[in-house]
């Protein structure tokens, strides 16, 4: 039988500072001067293993590189990575601390820039990953330099991911970065959990370029010199959830994309208080198909929740139900961009005490609740509804609205046109509403000669009409209504009333 040989070196290399206690227990001992050259030596000897650093501070004058499948490792954040080249440029933006492989882990450790670190054109961000996969870092208290600024977005952030995929970051608190806390271009299937970003001159979580299927849950970020998050240029399937978003001088939550459709979900985050200017609470711009649910936007200087397109991509098709949005300093929640913000799904939020209106739909298409009644009276009645085709015939109908409402947005006329017409059809339009205890046509509204939306109708076709002036939208949840249609004749090359008046519908928020 052959002889089994068992190794027992340890796959643990320790490393002391030379504050450590215990430094009796380490391999590496550091004299407190250019400690990165003992911390890459242990990196090199322990590369699949694990190099743990005592409690200690760390004087490093170049980057920390850490081979694949290796884990650096603190006591806790009393472990100090003290990062001071004077200036010479031998820290740099590949990374104070190098991700140089697959699968390394990097926990409970503090890292910190010294004022002036690095050299103009190189200036370092603290740990950086570059096409590098299972990155995990955990529990990690990244401080930066605020003093000088390279102006580029890929140096001076606590953390750097270029197309890195299957990443976490857990649990780590990461400030006073000259640019972002986090700043990704390409990174897919990553987590970022449970973190910190606090007062970063720029961004807090900064997707810059295509990244997909990645989770944001469970952070808090604050106080950073522009948005909370941001994704720009077509990411898709983020799922942004649980996060307490709050002062930051942009806006909360930023999505932008280039190219729809994008399908996050953006839910049961806490938006509040941004400082700059008419910042929204989350801000959608060209991105489609997604689902902004169960959110809390309170008190943000711009709109709670703000929807829009342009002539590059549409905002299309995306769901807005459930959230809260108040004490906003515009709009509760806005749809804007006209036929390039279509079909949108804006259901069941409670929108109190916005400065300037519960809603604003500026879309086309938006889905709104609705309230249906029938015309229940009129001169004369047939089977498919009220038949007005000459002078003095009427329709009329009586409704309270629902206690849910907050703002009707619109009310509609619908009815079954009898001819055919190239143009619009004609139709007096008269209501009258008011509360418990107030005047019954204290919403009085008289709309003589309103042509249909509606047009080149063929008979028996559906058409309608449409009405948004201040007394319609001022109505509000429990107040009683009545409605009044009357024929109308031919004029301004439209066609008098000849048509089956069904249902009044009021769509509402």
């Amino acid at each position: 039988m052959a002889e089994i040989k068992l190794d027992l070196r340890s796959a643990t290399i320790i490393v002391a500072a030379n504050n450590s206690l215990h430094r009796n227990m380490a391999e590496y001992v550091c004299d407190g001067v250019a400690d990165d050259i003992e911390i890459n030596a242990a990196l090199a000897a322990a590369a699949g293993g694990r190099v743990f650093l005592l409690e200690g501070i760390y004087n490093c004058i170049a980057n920390l590189v850490s081979p694949a499948d290796t884990k650096l490792e603190g006591e806790g954040w009393g472990t100090i990575l003290n990062f001071d080249d004077g200036g010479a440029g031998t820290v740099t933006d590949a990374g104070a601390i190098t991700i140089n492989g697959d699968n390394v882990h990097v926990f409970n450790l503090k890292a910190q820039l010294a004022a002036g670190c690095g050299a103009a054109g190189t200036r370092p961000n603290i740990i950086r990953a570059t096409s590098h996969d299972r990155v995990f870092l955990k529990n990690l208290w990244l401080v930066g330099d605020e003093t000088v600024d390279d102006a580029n977005d890929q140096r001076q952030n606590g953390m750097v991911f270029y197309t890195v995929h299957y990443a976490k970051v857990v649990n780590c608190l990461i400030q006073d970065n000259k640019r972002n806390g986090i700043w990704c271009r390409g990174c897919d299937d990553s987590l970022f959990s449970g973190n910190t970003l606090y007062s970063n001159g720029y961004i807090g979580i900064y997707e810059n370029w295509s990244g997909h299927h990645n989770e944001v849950i469970g952070n808090h970020i604050s106080y950073n010199g522009v948005n909370g998050i941001y994704l720009y240029a077509n990411p898709t399937l983020w799922d942004i959830a649980g996060n307490h978003i709050h002062d930051n001088v942009g806006h909360g939550i930023y999505i932008r994309g280039n190219v729809a459709p994008n399908y996050h979900k953006i839910r049961g985050n806490t938006i509040e208080g941004q400082t700059g200017g008419a910042q929204a609470g989350i801000h959608l711009f060209r991105s489609s198909y997604c689902v902004i649910s169960g959110n809390q936007c309170l008190a943000n200087p711009g709109d709670g929740i703000h929807i829009v397109g342009d002539a590059t991509a549409n905002c299309d098709h995306n769901v807005v139900v459930g959230n809260v949005c108040s004490a906003n300093g515009s709009h509760g929640i806005e749809v804007a961009g006209g036929a390039f913000a279509n079909s949108n799904l804006i259901k069941d939020n409670k929108l109190t005490g916005n400065t300037t209106a519960p809603f604003a739909d500026g879309g086309l298409n938006t889905h709104l609740a609705a309230y249906v009644v029938p015309f229940s009276e009129g001169s004369d009645p047939q089977d498919s509804g009220y038949l007005i085709d000459l002078a003095g015939e009427f329709a009329r109908a009586w409704l309270r609205l629902p206690p849910e409402v907050q703002q009707v947005v619109r009310m509609r006329i619908y009815a079954r046109a009898v001819i055919l017409s190239a143009a619009a059809m004609r139709l007096e339009i008269n209501a009258n509403g008011g509360a418990d205890n107030e005047p019954f046509n204290i919403h009085a509204t008289a709309a003589p000669n309103t042509p249909s939306i509606s047009t080149s109708f063929a008979a028996d076709d559906v058409i309608y009409w449409e009405l948004t002036m201040a007394q319609i939208v001022a109505l509000l949840g429990g107040d009683s209504v009545e409605v009044k249609v009357l024929h109308e004749a031919a004029g301004n090359g439209d066609v008098g009333t000849d048509a089956y008046l069904r249902t009044v519908e009021f769509e509402y928020v």
